[in-house]
């Protein structure tokens, strides 16, 4: 399938591809008719547009703005259990300068700025604190946050960088001029799921024998240790973007990693001793299960990612602690040119990373459009970052490796060997909050 020309797109098209989004879900926004408001949401975009556009002394300016009326929210409800809606007594015109002001003291990760359509106009209402578990579903760890009900939501990340959601669901995206569906998070995809599968395997054989002659220790549901392991991963690439540096991340199978070395793929200028310390997440991890097995140990069947959730006692809390420290450890040799090298068991081998400048150039590679790669476009590489080409070089010559690309702006790329070439997956999922 060949890549579309360039065009650009504004306020005015999103807006329009938001009601189309709508139509084709079959949902609707609470609080607003269609086509009747049309022209109320498209206002409202264009608004927080030029507002995206501008600066508060050297800061870039960036915003979450509900369309919903304050009648939306529970007049009682408190972080973190809901949101806590705070009204003005008397409603500000919504307009570039009220909204610039407003956006310097309504912080996006935890408050939100309330809008809404009274008497024909359009007035901003006041502001709700949401807290900033909303950002964990990207950032990773455990602790839920309350469901927001059906309203038009959208996030201002940065100039000309808006999303759209209903809810907690991603409608549309607009960045650069371009139009997207942001719907790609690579992490519920099948394949890296399955290639995670035999890790898992041996996590689960540990957590068994640590109950073995233990009367009522419960069943250990697998998708805890997925979702654990994605909490790390999605935590790393978060601090990673976050710091503005960029940097890659190798995941290799264990048994691949020597060859690869012998072989000159990588060369590693820091690389860690063989022992526990570069293993200590396979032991957080296994302390974590265990210290959930005895908590629910003659309560109930299984333990599964609620029971992590849910648990209040101080030694799951010091765990999850330890794993998300582990994260930010990671993540911080990044910062170092090259790089950073794990296994699927996530140990930690070293960093400062070399790929090797024999391996040959991959001219073509391709862009995949879903979660599994079904559907994909084909790219030429020349005009792309050194960062990028040489792991696709990689990819190319160790087809059991997935490198992580995080961009000094913030954009995230998988990169893997898939049905006989190297393929990429933008997740896009990680660019829609900031």
């Amino acid at each position: 399938m060949a890549r579309p020309g360039p065009s650009h797109a504004y306020p005015r098209e999103l807006s329009s591809f938001v009601l189309s989004r709508l139509e084709e879900l079959g949902v609707t926004a609470q609080g607003l008719t269609f086509p009747e408001d049309s022209d109320v949401v498209e206002s409202v975009l264009s608004v927080a547009y030029q507002v995206s556009l501008l600066r508060d002394e050297d800061r870039t300016l960036t915003f979450r703005l509900a369309i919903a009326s304050p009648d939306a929210f529970d007049p009682n409800g408190w972080v973190p259990r809901g949101v806590h809606p705070l009204k003005f007594t008397v409603p500000r015109p919504f307009a570039v300068h009220e909204l610039r002001k407003l956006a310097t003291a309504v912080k996006f990760p935890r408050s939100v700025i309330g809008a809404y359509v009274f008497e024909d106009r359009l007035l901003l209402w006041g502001m709700l604190h949401t807290g900033p578990r909303w950002l964990q579903t990207v950032r990773g760890g455990r602790g839920g946050a309350p469901e927001l009900p059906s309203v038009l939501l959208i996030h201002v990340n940065g100039p000309g960088n808006l999303v759209v959601n209903l809810g907690s669901r991603t409608l549309a995206r607009l960045y650069a001029g371009e139009l997207t569906i942001p719907m790609l998070d690579v992490f519920e995809s099948q394949w890296l799921a399955q290639s995670f599968a035999p890790v898992r395997g041996e996590v689960a054989a540990l957590y068994g024998a640590d109950g073995e002659g233990k009367e009522g220790w419960p069943a250990l549901d697998l998708e805890l240790v997925r979702r654990i392991g994605q909490s790390f991963t999605r935590r790393i690439i978060s601090t990673i973007r976050g710091a503005r540096h960029g940097g890659t991340l190798l995941v290799v199978q264990p048994q691949c990693l020597e060859d690869m070395c012998k072989r000159g793929l990588v060369e590693l200028k820091y690389r860690f001793e063989d022992s526990e310390p570069r293993r200590r997440f396979r032991t957080l991890l296994s302390a974590t299960l265990r210290q959930l097995g005895e908590e629910k140990r003659g309560k109930g069947s299984r333990i599964g990612w609620e029971d992590y959730e849910a648990s209040t006692t101080p030694a799951t809390a010091q765990l999850d602690e330890g794993i998300m420290e582990m994260a930010y450890l990671v993540s911080a040799l990044a910062d170092v040119d090259g790089l950073v090298v794990m296994t699927h068991r996530f140990e930690l081998i070293g960093f400062g990373g070399i790929i090797s400048g024999k391996l040959e150039e991959v001219p073509m590679i391709s862009q995949a459009l879903d979660l599994e790669g079904a559907t994909r476009i084909e790219e030429q590489t020349d005009g792309m970052g050194t960062r990028h080409r040489a792991a696709y070089r990689l990819v190319a010559s160790v087809h059991d490796a997935i490198c992580i690309v995080v961009s000094q702006d913030g954009g995230v790329r998988f990169v893997r060997w898939h049905d006989g070439g190297v393929v990429y997956w933008d997740q896009v999922a990680a660019q829609t909050f900031g």
